[in-house]
């Protein structure tokens, strides 16, 4: 009972220390209306996510339900009836090759695919992504309520002419003189707000708005300028249907 007591303790002790070093990162708020979205589970299920993908590739004639349903089902039933295939009183792996060779096959094709299932990024990234965090530079994160803040404070008051609220209105609050924002982290990658915060004219011939080039605004205040314009606590707007 000691010896539970203390490996419960420290499994606990193992899982604390990771969720305070590496706090997970929430995303934003469920939008119906974007389209760009690409779903992605969780790591602990990668690995059927990218085996799913694999066999599509190499076999789109094979119904979906096959490989998401049947294959993982027989993988579950030879796990469930492991006690009555394999009656050897045997304890040791290294004499039992036929199940221990197949245990190391199945562990290694699941380490294989969770590790390609992490790499395999989107590349429609959007900030409602999971991957979004990942495009950030190291040490800075979308969440920290300071780089939120400075951001906020630039799009408001910023020093001229980086104030964006002249022109744009976000949240009720900001001018007229063009497009409003809400929303804006629906309609647009996170990429492309950076790139035409910096050259307006590349994506809208014959636009008013003025570039910012980086002696103007740095990377870190235009990072933090626009994770302000994209948090989820800004307003998105409602989805418009069509009438039929």
């Amino acid at each position: 009972m000691f010896k539970d007591a203390v490996v419960m303790l420290g499994a606990f002790a193992v899982v604390y220390g990771l969720a305070w070093l590496r706090p997970v990162q929430l995303e934003f708020i469920a939008n119906p209306a974007d389209q760009a979205y690409t779903p992605r589970p969780d790591w602990y299920f990668l690995f059927l996510f990218q085996f799913l993908k694999d066999v599509g590739a190499v076999a789109p004639w094979l119904p979906e339900w096959i490989p998401a349903v049947v294959i993982p089902g027989i993988g579950m039933a030879v796990l469930f009836l492991m006690p009555w295939l394999d009656r050897s009183p045997e304890r040791l792996w290294s004499r039992r090759p036929f199940w221990s060779g197949a245990a190391i096959v199945v562990l290694a094709a699941i380490v294989v695919l969770t590790v390609r299932g992490l790499s395999d990024v989107p590349s429609n990234i959007t900030p409602h992504n999971a991957a979004y965090n990942t495009r950030f530079p190291k040490g800075v994160s979308p969440r920290d309520r300071a780089l939120i803040a400075r951001g906020k404070a630039l799009f408001e008051t910023g020093a001229r002419p980086v104030a964006c609220a002249v022109c744009h209105k976000l949240g009720g609050k900001g001018g007229a003189a063009s497009m409003p924002l809400d929303g804006i982290g629906t309609r647009r990658t996170y990429e492309w707000l950076l790139d035409h915060t910096r050259d307006p004219q590349k994506y809208v011939p014959g636009s008013t708005m003025p570039a910012y080039p980086a002696d103007q605004l740095p990377d870190t205040d235009l990072r933090a300028l626009t994770d302000y314009m994209i948090q989820p606590t800004n307003p998105i707007p409602p989805l418009q249907f069509n009438n039929p």
